[in-house]
Order: structure tokens, then C-alpha cells, then sequence
């Protein structure tokens, strides 16, 4: 049997929430979470239990662009991150070029470097067109291309 709990409290600006999942007698998931509100930025700290991980981060919001940061510290005793210092930094952002053109960006800075850029256009009322690149270090010396470029057309009814 699966049960899965979550509990969230607020207060004003003030967010706390934690989360879980049980699976038959162990506990398979389990996070908490501290946010605080600021008009178009969000700030806040949360930890995974389970995986060992604290991070801190924020979310800056405007006009056509938002941007989001956040280090992660991965407790375990071998774990690796950037520099061999056990900490992993993530970005993400997303631009509006106009109505029908938007470009979003985010990467990952630990142990390997990550990043992937997507760039939308909505041609039309049906269809819109990506152009998607990806970067993945982690796959050096193996069969996957560092590198993944893509095209992909949308048509909807």
C-alpha cells in the first residue's frame, strides 16, 4: 500500500510545506520546504530527506523575463559536485522576445556541466516552431552525443 502525504501552512508571505510518501513499511519520499513571497520574487530553502539534498534559492519575476537560482548541498559522505566540492548550482530563464517568440535557457553546474536553450515561435494560430540544443557532460566517453540539437514543428487543431 502507497501513502502519500502533504501538509502546507501560510501565513501572509510565509510558506511552509512538507511532503511524503510511504511504501508498504518504508518511507520512499520525504521533503520540507520554506518559501517566502515578495511581490514578483519568491525566495526559499527545502530539503529532500530521502536523497540527502538542501538547497537555497530565489525567483526574480518581470516584465518579459523571469529568472530562477538555486545551489543544492548534497549531504552524503562520497558525493561529488563542482570542483569536488559537493554542491550543485541550477539556473533557469525564460524570456518573452513578443507575442509569438519566447527563449528559455536553464543549466546545471555539479560534477558535469548541463544546459539547454529552446527557442519558440508560434508561426500561426495552429503552428508553432522550436529549435532545441542540449549539452550534457555527464555523457563524455559514452555512446550519447555530448551535444543534441532538434527542430520541432506543432500543429494543434
Amino acid at each position: 500500500m502507497t501513502l502519500v502525504g502533504k501538509l502546507n501552512l501560510n501565513y501572509k508571505d510565509f510558506h511552509l510545506g512538507v511532503a511524503g510518501e510511504r511504501k508498504g513499511a518504508d518511507v520512499s519520499k520525504l521533503y520540507a520546504q520554506f518559501v517566502v513571497a515578495d511581490k514578483d520574487k519568491l525566495y526559499w530553502a527545502r530539503t529532500d530527506v530521502k536523497d540527502e539534498t538542501v538547497g537555497v534559492g530565489c525567483s526574480i519575476d518581470q516584465e518579459n523575463r523571469s529568472h530562477s537560482h538555486e545551489i543544492v548541498y548534497d549531504r552524503k559522505k562520497d558525493a561529488k559536485g563542482f570542483k569536488d566540492f559537493p554542491v550543485e548550482i541550477r539556473n533557469g530563464s525564460e524570456y518573452k522576445l513578443s507575442d509569438a517568440t519566447s527563449v528559455g535557457f536553464s543549466s546545471k553546474l555539479g560534477e558535469h556541466l548541463s544546459f539547454e536553450v529552446e527557442t519558440s515561435h508560434k508561426v500561426d494560430k495552429n503552428w508553432t516552431v522550436s529549435v532545441i540544443q542540449n549539452y550534457d557532460h555527464s555523457r563524455k566517453g559514452s555512446k550519447l552525443p555530448l551535444y543534441d540539437f532538434s527542430v520541432h514543428f506543432e500543429y494543434k487543431l
